[in-house]
């Protein structure tokens, strides 16, 4: 038995599941009139996010105890998965929050080499209607294995994600401008999140990409060459647990059924789930994110829009149910 699908199904709250295709758009247009992303949330949320991720990583670094580097690696990691949700709304938000990208790559993309663009591609991918569940998918491409197999293979790669990182820009980026082919084949096949070898991303990059994949360059070889050993061990753990979060929620969120050649909206937000968030529970699940079905139906929401865009699908769909 799925012991997490059924606790998912347990927890699902979905209204728009509840619509057939023509309900489900109109419920769409019916919620356009909040789709302005607000900048001074986004702003003030990732100034919170990051003093908090370095706060906690600076008590894991300094102390000598046990249980201060344990506590603070704890915090800084679900600081940084919620720091993580910001480039899942870069993909979306794309430059509709002026400044929004370079203050990211700042705080978080650069000092942690994980820069928007080896995400935004990949996640824009996967939302597209003729790739979501199909063998194209690079998020959630079909896969046949019990769910507690794939998340023993994602939680267990989660942990080495770091060193990735790490080894992609201070080594092979490098190499990459000076071997010849070197540079298209890593932009294809070593530059987007993604453990599915049928997805190929678009090697045409964005200046803004450029920079920041020499900014991480950079920083790579200071922090090897500066940083304690045990802050570079304290990053290393939180962004591992972060990472295995993140593919946490991603299997939690989505019900993995009904592959097919070519999706459908009513495809993808039924195979999609709302969450009852609550508690500590909300940690896991912050910014919206556990509004899935919701986020698939309207995915320009910005994330500060989704509480009151669940209460109004909610709303509509019981008078269009009634």
């Amino acid at each position: 038995m799925d012991v997490i699908g059924a606790r998912v199904d347990a927890l699902a709250t979905s209204a728009p599941h509840r619509l057939g295709m023509s309900s489900l758009v109109a419920l769409r247009r019916s919620l356009v009139d909040l789709r302005a992303p607000d900048r001074r949330v986004y702003f003030l949320d990732l100034a919170i996010t990051s003093a908090v991720a370095y706060a906690a990583l600076g008590v894991a670094a300094s102390s000598s105890g046990v249980a201060a580097f344990v506590v603070g690696g704890g915090v800084a990691a679900l600081a940084l998965s919620r720091a993580a949700l910001f480039a899942h709304e870069l993909a979306h938000q794309r430059d509709a929050v002026p400044g929004l990208r370079l203050a990211w790559h700042v705080a978080i993309g650069v000092p942690f080499l994980f820069p928007s663009f080896i995400y935004e591609h990949v996640h824009r991918e996967h939302h597209r209607l003729a790739v979501y569940r199909t063998a194209r998918d690079p998020e959630h491409a079909p896969d046949t294995r019990p769910r507690w197999k794939r998340l023993a293979v994602s939680q267990s790669a989660a942990l080495v994600f770091p060193g990735l990182l790490l080894a992609r820009w201070s080594v092979v980026a490098p190499l990459s401008f000076v071997v010849p082919g070197g540079r298209a084949w890593v932009l294809r096949r070593f530059s987007s999140l993604t453990m599915n070898p049928l997805y190929v991303p678009p090697t045409r990059r964005a200046p803004h990409e450029l920079w920041a994949e020499l900014a991480c360059m950079a920083w790579s070889w200071i922090a090897l060459a500066t940083m304690p050993w045990r802050a570079l061990v304290a990053a290393w753990i939180a962004l591992g647990i972060a990472t295995a979060i993140s593919d946490l929620r991603g299997e939690v969120l989505h019900r993995f059924g009904d592959d097919g050649e070519r999706g459908t909206l009513e495809r993808q937000v039924r195979d999609s789930v709302d969450l009852h968030a609550r508690g500590l529970v909300r940690l896991f699940f912050p910014m919206g994110i556990g509004y899935h079905a919701l986020h698939h139906l309207a995915p320009w929401l910005p994330y500060h829009a989704l509480g009151a865009a669940h209460r109004r699908t909610r709303g509509l769909a019981r008078a269009d149910t009634g």
